[in-house]
């Protein structure tokens, strides 16, 4: 068919590659300043509601990453970042990081500059080649560290009583309700995390040529102190930064006219025509694909008549649909699943879990773990046959916990009584007055030890080890990606950007597309929401039963560029 339309479509392929050709003419250049966004757009908006909202739209990930992978494919030979204060997590800055030593292995320089920012932004500093900042600069150099509120005292004095069931001393998310303070052993387990996160991040600043011990010292620095230890080449304003940007002998007069600068800027949106340029085919080929589904949020439990993914939120409906019209899609030569998520429902884990067995006996799956796959994370992740994670990633936590409050001593204070028919053993449970009964505590300490065992079952399936080799690593424990992974419970700590290398090496794809599942705003999506928002306020019952805010699903093409 593409053939017979072939003379149709030429005069329109024509125009349109005229078009893309006279914008690299006249965008062409080779220094490119780019500015690194503090935070990225957790879902992608429609292109006509990207065009009204303005260009101060947060960015999507996948496009970011995809423009600096690109920039070899240029004729650019230098690059100036702006980097501020950094708000998101330590494994899309490893991407960053990760794309930046591309760069530089393909000789491009990278020139940074910073008037504000944290230890990320001095982490992402690290990379270039040379690194400037204003003076007088402060940085915050916090590490990680945890400090949590403890409410069991204070429940007590209102009369509640929180009920903890879980499936081991180190699945400690109960204890917050519960208890006074945290358990010796959840304590020892949330340190060792520290210390492996502190570790992995030393590793690589010492692979930059710094200490992080002589940075972090403190919880701040500043930019004259970064400078007397060589991270900064030189202090200056942003104004002379990108003045300076075009040439490469640091001490030279700038206000020089006569001096001839290296580099020649090139304008916005250069990189996206060049490489819509080298890509441009008359005549298509049928590309080979590969499904990047993101999953980020709580896992809530299967709901048939949710079909849409939410932002902030793993409903199994859609997921389902989405990998059962895959699953049998001649095109499609592997599953990419992006997981960052502390867990939530257990069924809705298994449902999703049980969806990639199937998906995985017919085609490639690989789980990618960002800043967090833990709980239900790390269980959906097992379903699929290679699991890449961030070094950097919170994960483990295998095992189930439950809580039920008992606010029997609040009512009674508020002179509050509840009167009951109907019960019988264990529908107790479903109730908030009252403790259970020993029918009903027996049959939540049964119902956590059923759900532990289906975890620990997949976890042993997947991972080829024995209950005696895993329980070492379960009862709720956590550990980061690096751990994990000298564990054999992870694959891989590569990059996402390398987890696709792999996939086009190992299935030996010549220019595949990344099909990318995430939530995506438009104004069908807006008016839903004020749609919604209309009927709450004639209803109010609505908003009682749980009517929340819906996000479209719907396709983004990511292309690799490889």
């Amino acid at each position: 068919m593409k053939y017979l339309l072939f003379p149709f479509l030429f005069p329109f392929r024509l125009v349109y590659y005229l078009y893309i050709s006279i914008q690299v003419f006249f965008r062409k250049g080779t220094h490119l300043t780019i500015k690194i966004p503090n935070k990225f757009a957790e879902s992608e908006k429609s292109f006509l509601l990207d065009l009204v909202s303005g260009k101060d739209s947060e960015t999507f990930f996948l496009n970011f990453i995809n423009l600096l992978i690109d920039i070899p494919n240029s004729n650019i030979k230098k690059i100036s970042f702006i980097v501020g204060k950094i708000d998101f997590g330590f494994s899309e800055l490893e991407e960053i990081c990760s794309a930046l030593k591309l760069l530089k292995e393909k000789k491009i320089k990278l020139s940074g500059f910073s008037h504000e920012g944290d230890l990320k932004t001095i982490y992402l500093l690290s990379y270039m080649d040379e690194r400037y900042s204003s003076a007088g600069t402060e940085f915050l150099t916090v590490l990680p560290a945890f400090e949590g509120f403890y409410l069991g005292n204070f429940f007590k004095k209102l009369g509640i009583q929180m009920e903890n069931y879980a499936s081991g001393k180190y699945k400690s998310f109960g204890e917050m309700f519960s208890k006074d303070k945290m358990s010796k052993e959840a304590k020892e387990n949330l340190q060792m995390f520290l210390t492996s996160f502190y570790n992995t991040l030393d590793q690589k600043f010492k692979s930059n040529g710094f200490e992080l011990k002589d940075i972090a010292e403190f919880i701040s620095t500043n930019s004259e102190e970064l400078f007397q230890m060589k991270f900064f080449d030189k202090l200056m304003d942003i104004e002379e930064f990108e003045k300076r940007s075009i040439f490469d002998n640091k001490e030279i007069d700038i206000e020089n006219k006569d001096i001839e600068p290296e580099y020649s800027k090139a304008k916005s949106n250069y990189i996206n025509f060049s490489q819509k340029k080298k890509k441009f085919k008359f005549l298509r080929d049928k590309a080979d694909e590969i499904v990047f589904l993101s999953l980020k949020g709580n896992i809530t439990q299967l709901n048939p008549n949710v079909s849409e993914q939410k932002e902030g939120e793993i409903s199994p409906a859609p997921i389902l649909s989405i990998l059962r019209e895959f699953r049998e899609k001649d095109s499609v030569k592997a599953l990419v699943l992006s997981i960052d998520s502390g867990g939530g429902s257990a069924t809705g884990s298994d449902v999703i879990y049980r969806e990639l067995e199937k998906f995985s006996k017919v085609k490639p799956t690989y789980a990618y773990f960002q800043n967090a796959a833990a709980s239900g994370g790390y269980y959906i992740g097992v379903g699929c046959k290679k699991i890449y994670a961030s070094p950097f990633s919170i994960t483990g936590s295998i095992g189930s916990v439950m809580i039920r409050p008992n606010l029997k001593g609040l009512y009674d204070k508020l002179g509050i009584k509840k009167d009951r028919v109907g019960f019988y053993p264990t529908r107790e449970l479903l109730s908030e007055y009252g403790e259970p009964t020993i029918e009903g505590k027996k049959f939540l300490q049964r119902e956590i030890k059923r759900v532990t065992g289906r975890f620990y079952e997949v976890v042993m399936k997947s991972r080829n080890i024995s209950l005696k080799d895993l329980i070492p690593k379960a009862e709720g424990r956590i550990f980061s990606g690096a751990d994990f992974l000298n564990l054999n419970m992870v694959d891989s700590n590569k990059t996402l950007r390398e987890l696709f290398s792999d996939i086009q090496k190992e299935l030996n794809l010549k220019n595949p597309t990344v099909i990318s599942f995430v939530p995506i705003s438009s104004f069908r999506s807006v008016l839903k929401e004020f749609k919604s928002g209309l009927r709450i306020l004639s209803n109010p019952e609505r908003f009682l039963n749980g009517e929340k805010f819906r996000f479209e699903s719907e396709l983004a093409n990511w292309f690799t560029g490889r």
